[in-house]
């Protein structure tokens, strides 16, 4: 999911419902995004500190394409700093994983948080060994397709295969309503101004791009969300 045409949902998602010193707080734990959909390269790091992951993916410069821009992949949610911080190293530490020699800090030290696998799925065998080893250590997984999410929640049983939601998911559910799945497929001959029924009530069409995406405002809900057309 592109971090900067998703800002707002990907803010509500990660946003917990009490403020620190009347500021936002937002939830803590390890992300994982790639520069493009579909790479195998990966950078891979936590944020603990006050302004929590949304804060810390803001800050991002990484300048491909464009300032800011980026794909976001994986979320792993944790309930403290520290468990954040043994969560992140804990997945580096993976031998499966391939640090990309070519990227250097700032300072010249060559960064260990860029990853690299064959495909992707051996970052899902990855992370999946590791949530399911380290139980303690995280409360919910989040997996990011194009124009949604899915929201596995530590319950205590087994990990599902950590798969991409389909193109066609409508994603508006949170972390307080992590077992809330729903899906709806559009058309493709609405237009701008249309209202459409949907799982949550009532959406008007605000915008459609150029793959036949949909951009829907529900009433009550700040900002709008994209919905996805096209092949699963």
């Amino acid at each position: 999911m592109n971090f900067i045409d998703n800002q707002l949902q990907i803010d509500e998602l990660l946003l917990l419902p009490d403020k620190v010193g009347g500021r936002k707080n937002y939830f803590k734990g390890v992300y994982i995004f790639s520069r493009d959909y579909d790479d195998t390269s990966y950078k891979i790091g936590m944020a603990w500190g006050k302004g929590g992951l949304f804060e810390r993916l803001k800050s991002y410069k990484i300048c491909y394409p464009y300032k800011n821009e980026f794909f976001l992949q994986y979320l792993l949610i944790s309930a403290t700093s520290d468990d954040a911080k043994t969560l992140e190293k804990t997945v580096l530490a993976s031998k499966k994983l391939v640090s990309v020699i070519e990227n250097t800090t700032a300072e010249g030290r060559r960064s260990q948080e860029w990853k690299m696998v064959s495909k992707r799925a051996i970052l899902n065998d990855v992370l999946k060994s590791s949530l399911t080893a380290n139980p303690n250590l995280w409360t919910h997984c989040i997996v990011f397709g194009m124009t949604g999410w899915i929201i596995h929640t530590n319950n205590g049983k087994a990990l599902p295969d950590l798969v991409r939601p389909s193109t066609k998911r409508a994603t508006k559910h949170g972390l307080f309503e992590a077992d809330v799945t729903r899906e709806f497929y559009v058309k493709g001959s609405e237009q701008v101004g249309d209202t459409i029924p949907t799982p949550w009530g009532s959406a008007v069409v605000v915008k459609i791009h150029k793959n036949k995406d949909l951009e829907l405002k529900w009433e009550g809900w700040s900002g709008s969300y994209r919905v996805g057309f096209g092949p699963e």
